[in-house]
Parts: structure tokens; sequence; C-alpha cells
């Protein structure tokens, strides 16, 4: 699998939820709470029902200013264990695009 290109941040940068911000539950619902706040009239891509914006997300130097602290939903991301799934949205910049891309077998080719 992919590894964050460094310096990315598209998937903070905003942070594009599933589901409705105020139904967050879970591990990952307290930092939520504390960090993320929601972008009322940013466009939603279909599928997409919030988009917020998280205050540990450092959009000068692109970086998560709460790494070593960040919740299972941010440090899963974006297959949290499962394996790739090409109808997750993602960034187009996103790294782990290479995880679903299509890959063309090899052809051996002989001289002759």
């Amino acid at each position: 699998m992919a590894r964050c290109a460094p310096d990315c941040g598209a998937c903070c940068d905003p942070v594009l939820l599933s589901f409705p911000l105020e139904s967050m539950d879970g591990p990952s619902a307290p930092f939520a709470r504390e960090h993320w706040t929601e972008i009322p009239d940013h466009p939603k891509p279909p599928g997409i029902a919030s988009v917020v914006r998280c205050d540990a997300f450092d959009s000068a130097t692109r970086k998560c200013t709460a790494y070593a602290v960040r919740p299972p939903i941010c440090s899963g991301f974006p297959w949290y264990g499962d394996p790739p799934d090409r109808a997750r949205q993602l960034s187009p910049a996103c790294t782990f695009q290479a995880d679903v891309r299509t890959v063309l077998p090899l052809t051996v080719v002989s001289g002759g």
C-alpha cells in the first residue's frame, strides 16, 4: 500500500465526511468535537454529508499539529484496515490513489 506523500494534507484541507458531523460517535468523536468546525457553504461532492475544517491542520506547512495524538479517523485514513476501495472519495492528489489505480499487465516481448 502507498504511504502519504510528504507535506500533502489533502485529506485534511478540508476533511470530507460521509456522515453528518453532529452524528459522530466512537473514539474519534472527542477529538472531532474539540478540533473540527463545519464549513457550511462548502460544496459537498456526492456521498459527502459534512465538510469540516480541523484546527490542528497547519495549512501553511501542510502538516498536522496533533499528529502524535490524532484519532483513529485520521490515523486509519483512507482504508481503516480494509482493502483499498475504489469507491471511496479521495483527493486526486492523494498518494493512496495508487492503491486503486488500474495497472496493466506486463507483456513479455521477445526479439525475433
